[in-house]
């Protein structure tokens, strides 16, 4: 039994992806919550004008489409929701996960502890080097790593961390799973489970919209895109070795403060 709920993101029209990520979930035999994402396409320039808000050691890539202001601003909701809600944490997923064979038996297991991290990364497109490592049984490790995957397909956080998050993120302008990588920028303790529990969908990659827009924003050919690169992967390595001394081994907000968590939402409001 899953003790707590599980969030998935999914756009109204996508309807393609809520049958697949439904699919997905009957097979994991847990019940959740569909949340409605923010459409992109529906963002106004008002809305859309009050970003970006660059913070102090951001390192940015490319500038934010409408799709990845619309994907932060969905996953900011769900925290709310986290934050305000009764369990000490949740599962949020993006609606083309797949998950493994045994996933529900390790997302049991994660749930059944106490969490002593903020956010836990269930999918890194790279083996890690993992600190500290927790065995999870079934020759499922998490821990600490470096460098962090980018993706937000799949995820746990904690109640007091989506409080934080929420009310930090009220201005940002880097995408979501960025944001979270450059942990640097933030005071939570990010871990990872390996090997990873979900991941993309191959199927639905051609009908991912931050994709697309990502493609038009960023125009160029195949020696610009590669020399933008570079110079990303150097400065987030350089960040890496400078911040390296910030980077959480335990929970900055252990769940036992979910009471101080909430108050902080609710005057960052």
């Amino acid at each position: 039994m899953l003790n707590w709920p599980i969030h998935v993101i999914n756009l109204d029209r996508s309807v393609t992806r809520r049958d697949a990520i439904e699919q997905e979930m009957l097979r994991l035999d847990f019940p959740f919550r569909r949340f409605s994402a923010i459409d992109g396409a529906e963002l106004d320039r008002t809305r859309i004008s009050g970003y970006p808000a660059q913070p102090e050691g951001a390192i940015i890539k490319k500038p934010l489409t409408r799709a990845e202001i619309a994907c932060y601003l969905s996953h900011i909701a769900v925290w709310k929701e986290i934050a305000q809600g009764e369990h000490p944490a949740a599962f949020v997923f993006e609606d083309d996960a797949t998950f493994r064979e045994d996933a529900a038996g390790v997302m049991t297991e994660i749930a059944r502890r106490t969490p002593d991290w903020d956010i836990l990364k269930l999918y890194s497109d790279k083996k890690k080097n993992l600190f500290d490592r927790e065995f999870l049984g079934n020759s499922y490790y998490y821990g600490v790593a470096r460098i962090l995957p980018m993706s937000t397909i799949g995820y746990a956080i904690t109640k007091p961390a989506a409080a934080y998050m929420a009310e930090r993120a009220c201005r940002f302008s880097l995408p979501v799973d960025m944001d979270m990588k450059q942990w640097w920028n933030h005071q939570a303790c990010v871990k990872i489970v390996q090997p990873s529990l979900c991941q993309p969908s191959e199927a639905l990659q051609t009908s991912s919209e931050i994709n697309r827009d990502r493609e038009r924003l960023w125009a160029g050919g195949d020696v610009s895109r590669f020399v933008r690169n570079m110079r990303y992967q150097c400065a987030t390595k350089w960040a890496v070795f400078r911040h390296s001394h910030m980077q959480r081994r335990r929970a900055s907000w252990p769940v036992a403060a979910h009471a101080e968590g909430r108050r902080a939402l609710d005057e960052g409001r």
